[in-house]
């Protein structure tokens, strides 16, 4: 009993003498500083540095059941010397195995690597070099934050000068307005290692379907600005890479938008619905609004009516569809006059609330209609898909803005105008455009539920400004019944478009700015040629399937000393370098096909007007713009090569 007590203490004294080596070799930094990062699904919650080794603790956030996947190559980076360390061991995870989050979304993980020089200062971690995937940036080794001189922003005497909006309803004189408008302010936690420079607006004049995407710089600090044409107030959102900065503006305001990085990023996931946005404006309360609207794609009722364009909603008569899916809305509708009522929203601000819940709606509804076309002509066995479209199934639309020019501010009111245009029982143009050529309504049209309303006269402007139709006004082959519109607004624009509609277009300069000197880089091997560029993304089917078609037409113009096909994508519409180096040399071998930044890409957008892709257009041999909205078909090139005299 006496040697097992004195050879138990001994033990128990080696043990304690151990652990407590263990402690005075181990340094540990909890929740160690860091300059900036691009992914809030990862956080460092502590470093443990021993003299054998260094270990990182991960703390793992992201959607339950989802999957993350690390590869074995994560590398810490001296951010001095360069010097890179590997991982020697993984704890609680497999590199490069999907790894699935449990039910709380939340797990931990430890990577270890060499030991790391006390001399070592900052470090970045990184999986790759790669910008899109996962990485934190100057990781303070010593577990103390710097102490710097902050950027501290300043939001423009402009945009706190402003008198507060009225609150008062639009009114027929006061919503068209077309003016400039700005946009500044500051991305707090901005590191320049984002490699973001730019930002752009998607916006688009809705009474022309002309596109103006606006580009939005970004300076080193985090700040930003960008000028605005509008033509009316709009609903928008800032795209910045993957993030996305909601708002509302309206011709001749100042808005200042500040949102912390952090907040962006969680986002990213649709970790957060309601991330905070300050909003310095005349109609903050508004821009709230549409924030707070905007991240609600996580909500029950958003969810369920995203349904009606998925396959799901297919196995659905129209009939059930209406059952299911209109009491929802008409229990939304209840509660959002809730919100205005409690929340004491002014009456601009209920009015654009409302048609902003109501075009939610109706494009989903008329989405589901075009979708089950579709999927009518691929599943012929789904019985559902056979029972047809009966006239009461519209009986939606007396809940939508039909006559409300208002309803042109709101975000998805263009999606829910598209859908109109293209139900030829809701809307048939032709029956108010004298036209050469035959076309038959269908037996069943709703035309005159709609004739002579905003709607219908919006969408007859906006066809008369397509191409085609303006080529066939051009040619005598259609004319434009006098007095079919009424809207003052509409009326002007129709007058302007149709007094210039035979005005043939003169090959003009592009300015000098920077996308204009990007541009004519691109194309200064090719002077002399007419150049047809081809601005398209591996990740659109329409581009590919454009590209696919010409195929015979780059296999006789190769080589042509007069003719060249020149293509242009980008990293946001092409992220993949693999994809795109694998579908340019299955397609476009032995064609110039250029790769650019996501920035150089988006200032092509700006410099061309163009929101959605494929986009075409045409120089001349001497540089000169001949079409920067070139509308391609096989007939439209066949004919301009051959009156060009290009064919030998």
């Amino acid at each position: 009993m006496k040697t097992t007590y004195h050879l138990s203490k001994s033990l128990f004294i080696l043990l304690f003498l151990i652990i407590c080596t263990v402690k005075v070799t181990a340094k540990v930094i909890y929740n160690p500083p860091f300059e900036g990062r691009n992914t809030c699904t990862l956080s460092i919650t502590k470093i443990e540095k021993t003299s054998k080794e260094t270990k990182l603790y991960f703390h793992v956030h992201f959607i339950p059941h989802s999957w993350i996947q690390l590869r074995d190559s994560v590398f810490l980076a001296d951010t001095e010397t360069g010097k890179l360390f590997y991982p020697i061991r993984f704890e609680g995870f497999d590199p490069n195995k999907k790894m699935y989050m449990p039910e709380s979304g939340e797990m931990d993980f430890s990577i270890v690597y060499p030991v790391i020089p006390k001399s070592v200062k900052k470090m970045d971690w990184k999986e790759n070099d790669d910008k899109s995937s996962w990485q934190i940036w100057g990781i303070s080794m010593a577990g103390k934050k710097e102490k710097v001189n902050p950027f501290v922003y300043q939001v423009p005497k402009a945009a706190t000068d402003q008198p507060k909006d009225s609150g008062k309803d639009f009114t027929k004189d006061n919503f068209f307005r077309t003016d400039s408008a700005y946009i500044t302010g500051y991305l707090k936690g901005y590191n320049p290692k984002f490699g973001l420079t730019t930002g752009i607006i998607y916006c688009c004049n809705q009474l022309t379907r002309q596109d103006y995407p606006t580009i939005v710089k970004i300076s080193p600090d985090g700040s930003f600005e960008t000028k605005l044409i509008l033509y009316y107030p709009i609903e928008s959102h800032i795209v910045i890479n993957d993030f996305v900065i909601p708002f509302y503006i309206e011709p001749r305001q100042h808005i200042d938008i500040q949102v912390n990085m952090d907040d962006l990023l969680y986002t990213q996931y649709r970790l957060n619905h309601n991330i905070p946005v300050v909003y310095t404006s005349p109609t903050a309360d508004i821009c709230k609004q549409v924030k707070d609207d905007f991240y609600a794609y996580g909500s029950e009722y958003v969810q369920t009516m995203n349904q009606l364009y998925q396959p799901e909603a297919m196995k659905y008569t129209p009939s059930q569809v209406l059952e299911k899916f209109v009491p929802l809305y008409e229990k939304r509708k209840a509660e959002v006059d809730s919100i205005i009522t409690v929340d004491n929203y002014t009456p601009k601000a209920a009015h654009l609330k409302r048609n902003r819940e109501a075009t939610v709606l109706g494009y989903r509804l008329l989405d589901f209609v075009d979708t089950r076309d579709y999927y009518a002509r691929k599943d012929t066995a789904n019985i559902s898909l056979k029972v047809p479209i009966e006239k009461n199934f519209y009986d939606f639309m007396k809940e939508m803005p039909t006559d409300d020019e208002v309803a042109l501010a709101n975000n998805e009111y263009s999606m829910f105008l598209n859908r109109f245009e293209v139900n030829n029982t809701l809307y048939d143009e032709t029956l108010d455009l004298n036209c050469n050529y035959s076309k038959i309504a269908l037996s069943y049209t709703m035309y005159d539920k709609f004739k002579g309303t905003f709607l219908w006269q919006l969408s007859t402007l906006r066809r008369i400004f397509g191409d085609e139709y303006k080529k066939m006004i051009a040619n005598g082959d259609m004319s434009v019944k006098p007095n079919i519109f009424k809207n003052p607004v509409i009326i002007s624009y129709a007058k302007a478009l149709l007094s210039k509609i035979n005005n043939v277009k003169k090959p003009y300069e592009l300015p000098d700015n920077e996308a204009s000197r990007m541009f004519k880089k691109l194309i200064a091997p090719y002077k002399g040629k007419y150049i047809f560029i081809d601005f398209w993304g591996t990740t659109c089917g329409p581009c590919r399937a454009g590209i696919e078609e010409m195929a015979h037409f780059r296999k006789e113009m190769q080589g042509n000393p007069d003719f060249q096909f020149l293509y242009i994508t980008g990293a946001g519409t092409s992220p993949s370098e693999y994809d795109y180096n694998e579908y340019v040399a299955k397609h476009l071998k032995g064609f110039p096909s250029v790769y650019l930044k996501d920035a150089e890409y988006l200032y092509m957008r700006e410099l061309f007007h163009f929101n959605g892709i494929p986009h075409y257009v045409m120089v001349d041999r001497d540089g000169k713009i001949m079409d920067e909205n070139y509308n391609y078909s096989s007939y439209m090139l066949d004919h301009f090569l051959n009156e060009k005299g290009i064919r030998k």
